[in-house]
């Protein structure tokens, strides 16, 4: 399969910002969502970055897999940082972020594999 050229790869990186966005903004909402499961917060957040980190490696072909990784990781974190602030209402939690990540890993392994068979 081809990588994404031209306009479609443009607009692939528009959708991703603005799924990047999205995802921050409701992130630090003070509405959390509500999943009924026991650990909804934590299914909401790798079912995000699973995404996210999928839709980066589309719109970014040419980054290495690791540098994707440490960036959305590293978003993981921000988010997490954001909301311990006192004026946004959420809580800050260490388990949400190593959620994030573990679906950051779940999502890059198989291109990772992949790209060490070809090598």
């Amino acid at each position: 399969m081809k990588p994404l050229t031209g306009r479609t790869l443009t607009g692939a990186r528009l959708g991703f910002a603005i799924a990047m966005a999205a995802a921050f903004a409701v992130a630090i909402s003070p509405l959390a969502l509500k999943t009924g499961a026991d650990n909804g917060d934590k299914i909401a957040h790798i079912l995000a970055f699973y995404g996210l980190t999928i839709f980066a490696a589309i719109s970014f072909p040419k980054t290495n897999i690791l540098i994707i990784g440490l960036a959305m990781s590293s978003f993981g974190a921000v988010i997490e940082i954001v909301q311990g602030f006192s004026f946004i209402g959420r809580d800050r939690d260490l388990v949400d972020w190593i959620a994030d990540t573990a679906a950051v890993v779940a999502a890059l392994a198989p291109l990772l594999t992949a790209r060490l068979r070809i090598i």
